[in-house]
Order: structure tokens, then sequence, then C-alpha cells
């Protein structure tokens, strides 16, 4: 059992856990300190507040945090390539350095092109719910 690709896991969540931190932080900071107290009025317990309050607030927050993480993801070139260069075995091979090593390594360029038309539009189409995340939440807020 290879324990590259669990590796590479752990430096992503290290490497991506503080930009997400923030971005809960900041959720945080929005969730009105008057629907709380109403709540806590209303003898909600402290779970209960989250639950029904907080957590609610935090889901526009969560969803854009999701699609920019799984986007840069997506592109995450540098760390499988420096650690492990492919891995033992192809261990470690994920998209990106699949077309990196087709185009570069075995001179196969339009299979590379191939698959990285498909990330394209795998990414547009992330990026597209990205968009349409703070779209929704522009109109929820009537900033727009």
């Amino acid at each position: 059992v290879s324990t590259v690709l669990p590796s590479l896991i752990v430096v992503n969540i290290w490497r991506e856990f503080p930009f997400a931190m923030i971005m809960m932080t900041a959720g945080l900071q929005t969730v009105p300190e008057q629907l709380l107290r109403a709540a806590k009025v209303d003898g909600a317990n402290a779970w209960q507040r989250f639950w029904h309050v907080t957590f609610p607030h935090l889901r526009n927050v969560s969803t854009v945090t999701i699609l920019l993480l799984a986007v840069a993801n997506f592109n995450s070139f540098i760390i499988p390539w420096i650690m492990t260069g492919g891995g033992p075995s192809n261990a470690s091979h994920i998209w990106i350095t699949h077309i990196y090593e087709l185009a570069f390594g075995r001179q196969r360029w339009g299979v590379a092109s191939a698959y990285s038309v498909l990330l394209f539009i795998i990414l547009m189409t992330l990026g597209y719910f990205y968009v349409r995340a703070l779209s929704g939440n522009e109109r929820k807020d009537g900033s727009a």
C-alpha cells in the first residue's frame, strides 16, 4: 500500500488550511449578533444557535471556499512534482502531472492538449458555479 497520495493530501491540507480558516472566520464575523441574541432569548442552546443561525450564514462562504480550493487543487502541479515526480510506480500521477509527462516527457502534444482542454472545461464549469454562487449572494443581500 502506497503512502504517497496520503502524504500529498496532508501537505495540501497544511497549505490550504489557513486560507479556509480565514474565509470561515470572515464568514463568522458576518453573522448578525442580534440573531444570536434573539435565538438565546428564545431558549436555544449553543448547539441550536450554531445549527440554526450560524451555520446557514456560513453556507455561502463555504461554497465559495470549496470552489476556490477545488480549482486550486486541479491546478496543483508543483507540490506533487517536487515531492515525488509522479511517485513510485506512478502512485502520485495526478491529472496535471500526467499532462506534463505526456507533453514534455513523451512528446505527445496532441493527447496532452486534449487532456488540457478537458481540464479547462472542468475548471470553467467550476468557475461558472463560483460566479453563480457569488451572484446568488449579491441577490440575497440586495446589493446587485
